[in-house]
């Protein structure tokens, strides 16, 4: 049979990467819904210094991407620049890539990692029940021989 028209070849390089920045972006906001949650209660002011501190650590005002929670932030002081003047912070920043992104790339090393664990653990699950079977089978075909071999001794 030939190939269907518009058919393509499988690219796993493709496929891999785009799996990774899948379960990378998943990661991020499942981050960012748990800050959501965990600082629901907290006030402006708590939220503004945990923002400081934050820009403390990169050396410059963060883009709301570049940090845990920053949608939420912005969400929570009506609009990101707000959020960074309330933290005395300067309102200019600059919006990274996800790919330029230092969160990003260091979720995305965990992710490659997560993804070789599991990778490797199903193939060693997959040995593990051809073994099994092929045990199985062993000892299978061993009780098939004896009864053959009992059946023709009483003949």
């Amino acid at each position: 049979m030939g190939k269907v028209a518009g058919a393509q070849n499988f690219d796993g390089a493709n496929w891999y990467e785009q799996h990774i920045a899948k379960r990378t972006r998943d990661a991020l906001a499942e981050q960012d819904r748990a800050f959501a949650e965990k600082h629901a209660g907290d006030s402006l002011d708590q939220l503004a210094a945990y923002l400081r501190r934050c820009a403390g650590h990169w050396g410059k005002s963060p883009a709301p991407i570049e940090i845990v929670g920053g949608s939420y932030i912005a969400e929570r002081f009506g609009d990101w620049k707000d959020a960074l003047r309330a933290a005395h912070l300067n309102p200019i920043y600059k919006k990274p890539r996800n790919r330029d992104c230092g969160r990003y790339q260091n979720e995305k090393k965990i992710q490659i990692q997560m993804h070789r664990s599991e990778r490797d653990a199903k193939r060693a699950a997959r040995v593990e029940r051809v073994k099994q079977r092929q045990s199985k089978c062993a000892v299978h075909e061993a009780t098939e021989e004896t009864f053959v071999a009992t059946d023709v001794m009483l003949e």
